[in-house]
């Protein structure tokens, strides 16, 4: 199928040495190598044709075929989601919807794919790149130099280098359509990088692989998910997704912008020099002053700095909503669990005590008072399944599963491990990245340039209001560090807190768990009442309870103290 085929359907596979236009060929060798895994095929004419453009639709294919995810994988990726994919492309969708499914391509906004769109060296470096299991995350730099650089750091342009002299290497238009020829290369060498690392076929990417093999998949999405992999579906696919790469690319049109401004301005100063007078006004009076010549390299420099922050900062707030949603199904699935073992015992109470009624060891009101018991520890597990069903569909409709689907998830309900950071270090991080204190020195930077420039006498309005503005933002420059100082104190010690509630949780469940087991033994043997050991199992199933809440109320503590130390999970304006 295409990287070699047309919409007229499967074409006959040739051996790289049959094709006419292949022998000597600076691609033969690589053509050959992929005909020969069965990942692409030859015009009908028997011609490869290397300088052809390539279609998203033939790179999804062929990148597909190299990520070898076997049949059942492409079939179970059958769900269609763009409906520019039509009849036409039945030979292409199964795969465009698995490598949509995996995360290597995206849609566009309006929901299409544009199949027969060509692929630019950017966009084939990206796939390939996902293909061989790379995270946006892991990457350094924005789009598309992140991926572009490490495609460069990987080797992936080597071959495609070879082909050209030195001037056309330097003058490379990244954002031009890709020949198929150098898709061919390019994909041969991430094969090759992956077999360095000892893996025989490009596997699904790290950032989208969750199939272990043990569980089936719902519509390209898998049914068991970590936490891990249930923010990264969230960060790459979905309304929340689509919405932080829009803003990102507003921020990225802003400092294009903000760039453009600082052009116009630099071209308009250099004019005030050669003008006549009354034009130098007229231009002054148009905005080309040295006043917002240094504005607008500030707001230029600052977009440029946080555009990526903008956009992490999102992602961030992205991974809490899942984090929360998920460790609020962990925490639903384990009241479940507590509840049913309280059931348990509960029973085996009601059991023991009609034994001794029987033998006129226990009045009948306390058998009375044990099924009771037992009817409200059966309530308590409806209602904590109906908990867990609720927990589950708030979890499904957030990653866009069906809200019935049933989902495993593959992380337990335990405390992760306390920050290392120790605090003064943590206020350090806070006051060093947080985006809301970046803001505020870019306004007092902003502020400052302004007054610098303002041609007005000391007591005008716009004078007294310039100088008033800007002291209320040395004001707030001030005082950030101290609030954000605050904010971290009160943070650790509510995370130290909450961390000292999961070891008295656990310390009190063993003490609680042994008064059980004693007052069970003194019943039996006549030594107190039934209701000493009702009140001993209440008081197990409530802190069991209770451990589980401190558990999840602490790990979703940590996920924020990251943020709070980091850039934190709001975008800011510029």
């Amino acid at each position: 199928m295409a990287l070699l085929i047309t919409t007229l359907g499967v074409l006959p596979v040739f051996a790289a040495g049959t094709f006419s236009d292949m022998e000597g060929s600076p691609y033969e060798e690589a053509v050959e190598d992929l005909v020969s895994r069965g990942i692409i095929n030859g015009y009908e004419d028997g011609t490869f044709r290397p300088q052809n453009t390539i279609t998203r639709a033939e790179v999804c294919v062929v990148t597909a075929k190299a990520m070898a995810p076997g049949e059942q994988k492409l079939n179970e990726a059958r769900t269609n989601k763009f409906p520019d994919v039509h009849s036409g492309y039945d030979w292409a969708k199964k795969y465009i919807n698995y490598a949509s499914a995996m995360g290597v391509i995206d849609g566009y906004p309006n929901g299409t794919f544009k199949p027969a769109g060509n692929v630019t060296y950017n966009e084939l470096s990206a796939m390939v790149l996902k293909g061989m299991g790379y995270k946006q995350s892991e990457l350094s730099g924005s789009w598309p130099l992140n991926y572009r650089n490490k495609a460069l750091e990987l080797g992936l342009y080597d071959g495609i280098y070879e082909n050209m002299t030195k001037t056309q290497v330097a003058q490379m238009d990244y954002d031009a359509a890709a020949t198929r020829g150098d898709a061919v290369l390019m994909i041969t060498a991430g094969l090759a990088k992956l077999q360095e690392r000892g893996k025989e076929d490009l596997p699904a990417p790290d950032s989208h692989s969750y199939d272990d093999g043990t569980y089936d998949w719902i519509d390209g999405l898998p049914t068991a998910l970590s936490i891990e992999q249930a923010v990264d579906i969230m960060q790459h696919q979905g309304y929340l997704a689509e919405m932080a790469e829009l803003n990102r690319k507003a921020d990225e049109a802003t400092a294009k912008g903000y760039a453009d401004n600082v052009k116009t301005l630099k071209d308009g100063l250099a004019l005030l020099d050669v003008v006549d007078i009354e034009t130098a006004m007229a231009m002054n009076q148009q905005g080309i002053t040295k006043g917002n010549y240094e504005i607008a390299k500030i707001q230029k420099k600052f977009a440029n700095d946080n555009i990526e922050n903008n956009y992490q900062a999102e992602l961030n707030s992205i991974e809490y909503q899942t984090v929360s949603l998920y460790y609020g199904v962990l925490q639903a699935q384990e009241n479940l669990r507590v509840a049913e073992d309280n059931l348990a015992v509960q029973e085996e109470m009601l059991k023991v005590v009609r034994s001794k009624n029987k033998v006129g060891m226990a009045p009948a009101i306390e058998v009375t008072s044990q099924q009771n018991q037992v009817t409200g520890a059966q309530k308590s597990v409806k209602e904590a399944k109906a908990a867990l069903e609720n927990a589950k569909m708030n979890f499904n409709l957030l990653l866009g599963y069906s809200v019935t689907d049933n989902v495993a998830l593959t992380d337990g309900l335990t405390a992760l491990p306390f920050p290392e950071m120790t605090l003064e270090e943590a206020i350090s991080s806070a006051v060093a990245n947080r985006l809301d204190n970046a803001q505020i020195q870019y306004g007092y930077e902003l502020a400052s340039v302004a007054m610098k420039y303002l041609k007005a006498g000391k007591n005008s309005t716009a004078y007294l209001t310039q100088e008033n503005q800007l002291k209320q933002m040395e004001l707030q420059l001030n005082n950030m560090p101290k609030t954000l100082e605050i904010e971290i104190r009160n943070d650790y010690i509510d995370l130290t807190s909450k961390y000292q509630a999961i070891q008295d949780a656990q310390e009190k469940l063993t003490l609680v768990k042994e008064s059980f087991r004693v007052a069970k033994v003194m019943y039996d043997v006549g030594m107190n009442t039934l209701a000493d050991v009702q009140s001993a199992q209440l008081t197990v199933y409530q802190t069991n309870q209770l451990l589980m809440k401190s558990i999840a109320d602490y790990d979703i503590a940590v996920y924020e103290y990251k943020y709070a130390t980091g850039l934190g999970k709001n975008r800011i304006s510029f």
